[in-house]
């Protein structure tokens, strides 16, 4: 493919991605979203959208914390290949693993819904009239989440919700195991998506697997919890 000044264009890979600096939200300066940009920026979504243009995004995928109540901890690994280790991973190939970093955060607000509230109604004013929101929460706090939305976008542009079922994880003998999490699927309201998805669900679901992985393999690799 060539630009048009004749020169060839690469395809956007996932290492482009990994390449791309961390931005605190405090000093980051949003640009004109005049062509697409692979960008990270590690901070309070709030302040981003904040600066970014109104009706120019298709797509927004929220992946907020759960307000589980307690506090959440995450080591960072370094894997390095050795023949000898114990660690199994792609292709069978054995990794020697060190903890490099240990992140938390308090999982627990008092007011949920007054957290969540500006960020959506902000996610809300970026969208494209053919866009499409995707908030993944679980049973805890899915039924506030529901009528928050419900009130930003309008009932009749709930379009489904997604049930994201797992079978890891513990499993207790005396009550139900939690082994699913529930995602709110929204479109605007004059969106084609209430006729054809104009990004099918799909589509949709690989991308967030995607940026999922790209964001986890950014986090280990710059030291830094997203």
């Amino acid at each position: 493919m060539e630009s048009p000044d004749g020169r060839k264009r690469r395809r956007t890979r996932a290492a482009d991605l990994e390449q791309q600096p961390l931005f605190q939200t405090p000093n980051i300066q949003v640009a004109p979203l005049e062509r697409p940009t692979l960008k990270v920026v590690q901070g309070d979504n709030l302040g981003v959208l904040k600066q970014l243009p109104a009706g120019r995004v298709d797509l927004i995928y929220v992946d907020p914390p759960f307000n589980t109540g307690k506090t959440q901890r995450r080591q960072e690994i370094k894997a390095v290949h050795s023949p000898t280790a114990s660690r199994v991973g792609f292709q069978g190939r054995t990794y020697r693993t060190s903890v490099v970093g240990t992140r938390e955060y308090p999982d627990y607000f008092t007011d949920y819904v007054a957290f969540l509230e500006p960020r959506l109604e902000e996610a809300y004013r970026v969208l494209a009239p053919h866009g499409s929101l995707y908030l993944h929460v679980d049973y805890r706090e899915v039924h506030r989440c529901r009528f928050l939305l419900d009130g930003i976008f309008g009932a009749d542009n709930l379009l489904n919700e997604i049930i994201w079922a797992y079978d890891f994880g513990g499993r207790p003998k005396d009550r139900w195991p939690a082994k699913h999490d529930n995602i709110l699927f929204y479109v605007c309201p004059h969106s084609r998506a209430r006729r054809i998805l104009g990004v099918s669900l799909p589509t949709a679901c690989r991308a967030i697997h995607r940026a999922r992985h790209r964001l986890r393999r950014c986090s280990t690799r710059c030291a830094a919890a997203l």
